[in-house]
């Protein structure tokens, strides 16, 4: 998004967004309006409000010239990234921890043949 534009975000409901929410239903949205070092054409309130509607973790104001702001974005996408492969990480653990093992107690289990001797290897 560029900040010294107006702003009109009916053609990027169908354009720019709709794939990504297609394709990548997990995916970490991110609003960045850029040429934040221009006079603004686009209000906070507009931005905010696009982004909340369009499910964007947060919207981030940028200058690709001055380089301001670029090391926030950085940093707190990494950090937003991070989190997320901890929690499926929590998730994977969860899910290992919660299976559970039967193990054969000698029962007799029609169509299995003890392997000689008193164990069942």
């Amino acid at each position: 998004m560029q900040l010294t534009n107006s702003f009109d975000s009916s053609h990027l409901s169908s354009t720019s967004f709709f794939p990504c929410g297609v394709c990548a239903r997990a995916a970490i949205r991110f609003l960045v309006g850029n040429k934040s070092d221009l006079p603004r054409a686009v209000n906070e309130h507009t931005m905010s409000t696009f982004a909340s509607s369009h499910d964007c973790e947060e919207a981030l104001v940028v200058s690709a010239r001055t380089g301001e702001g670029v090391a926030d974005i950085l940093s707190q996408v990494s950090e937003r990234l991070l989190w997320r492969y901890k929690e499926a990480q929590k998730d994977i653990q969860a899910s290992w921890m919660d299976d559970t093992i039967n193990v054969y107690q000698g029962e007799e289990v029609p169509g299995l043949k003890p392997q000689g001797g008193k164990g069942c290897c």
